[in-house]
């Protein structure tokens, strides 16, 4: 849904079907030539409907030596299925730089000021999601700018305002850091007035 591009705030709609597959075991030995893609998966998959040709790209890359670090606006349950999909176990960054997750045993050695949960440790770069959401309804209240987020959509919401199906839009609403939001003014101008506010608020 382009049209959404400019009003949800940061927000990808394009999302793949989803596929549970085997995986291989990948342990990463440190090595001076190791090299690392970078990749969101809109980027990876250009525009293609489904993962298969992704998915051979992505073991070509593999094959070469090369790991795939998946980053984007993804919550970690949908950069979950994704690597699913894709047959990948590197680590990867969730929520437009919210949090690293790497699986554990994928290092030697643990990281430095990870945190331990389930299957992964993790390293916290955004705020935790409910003082996220908290602080930007507080300052749209605040800056009478009247905003629709993710926090006060119930599923349904969600499925219908991005085109995704229920359990995308499940998966979508599994946030940890961020909160994707529409502005209910259309005035671009209130849309600059809130981002500014929020900049300023830190």
């Amino acid at each position: 849904m382009p049209s959404l591009t400019a009003t949800w705030w940061p927000w990808s709609p394009r999302l793949a079907s989803r596929l549970w597959v085997s995986h291989r075991r990948h342990r990463f030995e440190p090595s001076s030539d190791r090299l690392v893609l970078f990749t969101d998966p809109d980027t990876l998959r250009d525009g293609r409907d489904d993962w298969m040709a992704t998915r051979e790209v992505v073991r070509e890359l593999e094959d070469r030596g090369i790991a795939v670090v998946l980053w984007g606006n993804e919550t970690r349950a949908e950069m979950e299925l994704i690597q699913s999909d894709l047959n990948v176990q590197h680590p990867f960054i969730s929520e437009n730089g919210g949090g690293l997750f790497i699986r554990h045993g994928y290092f030697q050695d643990c990281p430095v000021r990870g945190r331990d949960i389930q299957s992964y440790d993790v390293l916290d770069f955004g705020r935790p999601y409910h003082e996220v959401a908290e602080a930007l309804h507080d300052v749209a209240l605040r800056h009478e700018c009247p905003v629709i987020g993710f926090s006060v959509m119930s599923i349904e919401d969600v499925a219908r305002e991005c085109g995704l199906s229920l359990a995308q839009a499940r998966l979508a609403k599994l946030r940890e850091y961020d909160e994707p939001f529409r502005v209910a003014d259309s005035e671009p101008a209130t849309y600059s007035r809130i981002c500014s506010a929020l900049r300023r608020f830190g």
